[in-house]
C-alpha cells in the first residue's frame, strides 16, 4: 500500500509540474529591457566609441610620429 501510495504523489507531483510549464509557455512573455534593447545600445556604444578614438588620432596626427627613422641619431662613439 505504501509502495503504491509513493507512486501515486509522484505522477501527481510530475503532472502538477507539467501544467504548470504548458501554462507558462502559453502566457505572452513581456520581454525584459536587455533583451529588447541590448543590442542596440552596445552597437550604438561600439560606434561612439569608435569614432571618439578615430577623431582623436585624427586630431593628433600620429601618422608623423610613427616611425623615428631619420629623426633618431646615434651619438658617436667615445674612444678612451
Amino acid at each position: 500500500m505504501f509502495a503504491l501510495g509513493r507512486s501515486t504523489r509522484s505522477l501527481v507531483s510530475v503532472r502538477s509540474i507539467q501544467q504548470t510549464v504548458l501554462r507558462q509557455q502559453h502566457k505572452k512573455k513581456k520581454l525584459e529591457f536587455h533583451q529588447q534593447f541590448g543590442l542596440p545600445i552596445l552597437l550604438s556604444g561600439a560606434v561612439f566609441v569608435c569614432s571618439s578614438w578615430g577623431y582623436l588620432l585624427c586630431q593628433l596626427e600620429l601618422h608623423n610620429y610613427l616611425s623615428p627613422i631619420g629623426r633618431v641619431r646615434p651619438r658617436e662613439w667615445k674612444k678612451d
